[in-house]
């Protein structure tokens, strides 16, 4: 976790075998940790290891921007911009819920990215949270309205 948090990946590519599932004193895992602060080669690095485990216990306190939310790796790398990690992890985490039972495509939607929010709902588009007029009535972004307004007529 300290290597992790350290940004020290050579390091951390040696104990994450040894470490992987293991939280910090904050219930953070080292999943959280990078993905939070975008680091895409500690992301690459513990995904495989961490993904499931870090979305199934979610216990973790909010990230800052999550409104107090419980939420997955995935998320946080949403909520702190970091569009890149954030796509790293679609493949971990897409259809997992926070611990207010809102999805991923949710924090895309109000974080404003575009590019997430068509990603994600290709693969989360069955989640009964995720019904495109109820994410659209809290946002007053253009970009994004046009976006689930295209995705409506998908449906």
């Amino acid at each position: 976790m300290l290597a992790v948090q350290l940004e020290k990946v050579a390091l951390a590519s040696v104990l994450a075998p040894f470490e992987a599932g293991r939280s910090n004193f904050v219930s953070w895992y080292a999943l959280d940790s990078a993905a939070f602060d975008g680091n895409i080669r500690l992301v690459s690095l513990l995904a495989p290891l961490e993904a499931r485990i870090e979305a199934a216990a979610r216990r973790a306190p909010a990230a800052p921007g999550t409104g107090g939310r419980h939420c997955t790796a995935l998320m946080n790398a949403i909520v702190s911009g970091h569009p890149k990690a954030a796509r790293l992890l679609v493949p971990y985490q897409a259809g997992c819920v926070d611990g207010d039972g809102e999805s991923a495509l949710k924090y895309a939607v109000v974080r404003g990215d575009t590019g997430l929010i068509r990603l994600l709902w290709s693969l989360e588009r069955h989640l009964p949270q995720n019904q495109l007029q109820e994410l659209a009535d809290d946002v007053d972004n253009p970009e994004v309205l046009a976006v689930i307004a295209s995705l409506q007529h998908l449906e």
